[in-house]
């Protein structure tokens, strides 16, 4: 990797991290865009979720309005998400 002297020792640890999946899928211009948001975090790491939070709240909804009272397991295997999980859902607002 070619040394760029505005990021740290410890981002390019983390940047090595970044799998060849990841390089495949994002492609170059993936790549350089991680490293730039990376230099604008100042040494921080950024925080990356699997689903961004707004996709989260509508998704919970929906579970909430499926529930018929009995159906963890089904929602369970729908969402692919444990069934605690969809108990700490349902129950969260009930």
């Amino acid at each position: 990797m070619v040394a760029d002297s505005s990021l740290n020792e410890g981002t390019f640890g983390f940047i090595d991290r970044v799998t060849d999946l990841v390089r495949d899928l994002a492609g170059e211009d993936g790549i350089e865009r991680f490293k730039q948001i990376l230099h604008e975090c100042d040494g921080e790491r950024p925080l990356v979720t699997k689903e961004p939070r707004v996709i989260k709240k509508e998704k919970n909804k929906q579970i909430k309005k499926e529930f018929n009272g009995a159906n963890y397991e089904d929602l369970a295997r729908k969402y692919n998400m444990k069934e605690r999980h969809i108990r700490r859902i349902v129950h969260d607002s009930l």
